[in-house]
């Protein structure tokens, strides 16, 4: 007897969830179904597998095109409250626990990100406040920065520099980035930049007598 819920079942379901996104246009019905059914795959994979978070990026860009904001544009972002509310569901019934649903949304969000600024405009993503720059682009440019940073400043010899890098590096905190955090990351951020904050008062006071 067949069994949606067992693992083998589970793994027979992504060759059928690839073949769904292929198709020109799903039922709304059936996309949920299979965003779920892909979620699900990947909590019993032990998160493991990146073929379906690529999978699950696919459905929910899709999903995302078919919401809308108030003013009639698509909701590329996901800021919507249905949207928020279908994939709140999604989660729930694919079995993301409490515990794991920010990790599971961060890494949700950087395959989103790089598939909307392939199949978007520069022009409709700057419509709903999104830049056409990707995670993936951004990731490899805070390596490339922290790589300079290493071979070129001497922290001790070369405080002035230092700073500058650091606030290159910061520059890439946008709006943007915040609003896509779920709440533990907003509180590490914010925790982190509070620190940051204090300790260049600190640098100024010190500055200041110098």
């Amino acid at each position: 007897m067949r069994s949606d819920h067992s693992s083998d079942s589970l793994h027979r379901a992504r060759p059928r969830c690839s073949t769904l996104i292929r198709m020109a246009r799903l039922s709304k019905e059936r996309l949920l179904r299979a965003l779920q059914d892909t979620l699900t795959a990947y909590v019993a994979s032990n998160r493991t597998r990146t073929d379906l978070l690529k999978d699950a990026a696919s459905l929910i860009v899709d999903l995302r095109n078919r919401h809308q904001l108030e003013d009639g544009r698509p909701d590329l972002s996901g800021r919507s409250p249905e949207y928020r509310r279908e994939m709140g569901l999604i989660y729930k019934n694919a079995g993301v626990t409490e515990d794991t649903l920010d990790t599971v949304q961060a890494a949700l969000r950087y395959h989103v990100g790089n598939l909307l600024r392939e199949t978007k405009s520069a022009e409709d993503l700057a419509a709903v406040g999104l830049t056409s720059i990707s995670p993936r682009a951004r990731l490899q440019r805070s390596r490339e920065l922290m790589a300079a940073l290493a071979a070129s400043v001497n922290g001790a010899k070369e405080p002035a520099r230092m700073v500058a890098h650091a606030e290159a590096l910061v520059d890439y905190v946008t709006p943007e980035v915040i609003a896509d955090l779920g709440p533990k990351e907003l509180e590490v951020l914010r925790v982190g930049l509070r620190s940051l904050v204090d300790r260049c008062n600190d640098l100024l006071e010190t500055l200041d007598a110098a």
